[in-house]
């Protein structure tokens, strides 16, 4: 593609320019010779009037290629924006261990929370995901033989919730509370996985001295600690590494 140059364009009105005066100027040679004064005067002052007004044109065009802009092949186009998915967030492990002094025995209590990829992955309202809860509830004898056995999780309260919670809740926490007569009371709760939220349902589980699990809705917060997000009572906790749990009694 030809490019339109002040310094080309000027070069070429000059060399344009001078032609058209040596055509003149020979022209006129031929034209006068023979002619009387009046009409060669008449005659010259006709082709300075034509001769301005071609150059007034030329200089016109000149002016007006100069003008031009230079036109460009290059597209602008706008870069994508990649929207990256929010990494699935995990609740922290932890492990809860209590010695428990229970129908003229002692008995030690052992419960873990385990963050489960194999569980169906909760969503919350404001899109952000949390891998949900299993935990682990095991007693032991004196001897460490097992008295008790299970992995809990958010289907085994179900029952018990309502249909936002089953949506958009995880198993927070299960803790021991006491032992009283025939059964071990622990506080369990199914609610946001957010730690900002106090958003939650709690519950008791008890389990009788024959391994039998109850369930029910817990109607006096006040009267026991609430296994809430953390999952920990006070001074009964400590932090543990991922552990597998298996299922039984």
């Amino acid at each position: 593609m030809r490019r339109y140059s002040g310094e080309g364009t000027g070069y070429e009105f000059s060399r344009c320019l001078f032609v058209c005066s040596a055509f003149f100027i020979n022209f006129a040679n031929m034209f006068t010779c023979g002619k009387s004064l009046l009409q060669i005067v008449i005659w010259q002052l006709r082709m300075k009037k034509i001769l301005i007004i071609g150059m007034a044109v030329m200089m016109s065009m000149a002016f007006s290629s100069c003008k031009k802009e230079k036109k460009s092949t290059d597209i602008i186009t706008t870069k994508p924006v990649v929207k990256v998915p929010k990494k699935t967030q995990q609740m922290s492990n932890y492990v809860q261990m209590r010695e428990v002094s229970w129908l003229g025995a002692t008995y030690q209590v052992e419960v873990k929370r385990m963050s489960d990829a194999t569980l169906d992955v909760v969503a919350l309202e404001d899109g952000s995901k949390y891998f949900d809860n299993k935990i682990s509830v095991r007693i032991l004898r004196k001897d460490g033989s097992e008295f008790f056995k299970r992995v809990f999780t958010k289907a085994d309260f179900l029952s018990y919730i309502d249909s936002g919670t089953k949506k958009h809740g995880a198993l927070l926490g299960i803790v021991y509370v006491k032992a009283e007569g025939d059964w071990l009371f622990f506080a369990a709760s199914v609610g946001s996985p957010d730690v900002t939220s106090d958003e939650y349902i709690p519950m008791v589980l008890k389990i009788s001295r024959m391994g039998a699990v109850s369930i029910s809705k817990d109607t006096q917060l006040d009267s026991a600690p609430s296994a809430t997000a953390s999952g920990q009572e006070e001074g009964g906790s400590e932090p543990m590494d991922d552990e597998d749990g298996e299922d039984g009694v």
